[in-house]
């Protein structure tokens, strides 16, 4: 089994927003931002995110900040740094980008990827140690986030892109696998719960790639023997990178990352 890194909880959710959006939070004090990067990376997380999943151009042209994007990416990126050398950890930061608006039209793919490039560059020379594309489970916005990236990644850092499964799991994941191989990325990732991983077996997923899972959260929780049972199935696909997804908050994080770690052995 190869080693695994551990990300952090989804933790974009529990930020005290009082009445702001999440943007203007990232771009009014950066002292808080610092301080919830830094209970992640206490919390043992090796892999930090930004908080930048929901800042794409659109979502910042609703809040009247179309023109706050390189500052928002910037400082996103330079708080989570600065949280990591600060405190002495061993950790890699991923600039992260999420879903764009569902446009219609012929160059929507186009828009898309400007959009994404756009972002990504501020990240990439601000010192993001890898670029993460998540939250996506429309194919083609996904494409357009990884070419967007490719577009930019001059240096180049790893990218790694999370995909939100559907119903035909394994012609998705061989879909997935052949924009990873044509785009070079140096990991694919999986979303799913828990509770569906049984649903996967090895022989779906390439052994050439790195695999990464977020888990997200479970409607409803599940007693010790199915955890344990469904972390066994976790594991058996080898996956080089967990982390916590969309409604997994950091204290079901916190009683389920160290059961995998046993587990792993």
């Amino acid at each position: 089994m190869n080693p695994i890194l551990f990300g952090d909880a989804y933790w974009e959710s529990e930020i005290p927003l009082k009445d702001k959006s999440l943007a203007q939070f990232i771009l009014e004090d950066e002292v808080p931002l610092l301080h919830c990067f830094h209970n992640q990376l206490k919390l043992g997380a090796t892999l930090l995110r930004t908080p930048t999943r929901h800042s794409t151009l659109p979502d910042l042209a609703k809040l009247g900040l179309s023109d706050k994007s390189e500052a928002l990416h910037n400082i996103a990126v330079s708080s989570g740094k600065h949280a990591i050398a600060a405190g002495g950890f061993d950790a890699l930061l991923a600039g992260v980008l999420g879903p764009h608006l569902l446009v219609e039209g012929e160059d929507r793919e186009a828009i898309w990827e400007r959009d994404y490039a756009e972002s990504a560059i501020y990240m990439i020379d601000k010192g993001a140690d890898c670029m993460m594309v998540e939250g996506i489970n429309d194919f083609l916005m996904f494409q357009a986030a990884l070419r967007g990236i490719k577009k930019v990644n001059q240096v180049p850092v790893p990218v790694s892109a999370f995909f939100r499964l559907g119903e035909d799991r394994p012609k998705m994941i061989e879909k997935l696998y052949y924009v990873a191989e044509l785009l070079e990325l140096e990991a694919i990732g999986l979303e799913l719960r828990l509770s569906e991983v049984a649903a996967l077996s090895p022989d779906m997923l390439p052994t050439d790639l790195a695999l990464g899972i977020q888990l997200l959260g479970e409607p409803q929780p599940l007693d010790k023997k199915e955890r344990d049972q469904a972390i066994v199935s976790l594991l058996k696909l080898n996956p080089t990178l967990i982390l916590a997804g969309e409604g997994m908050e950091s204290a079901q994080w916190i009683e389920l990352k160290p059961r995998i770690q046993e587990l792993a052995g």
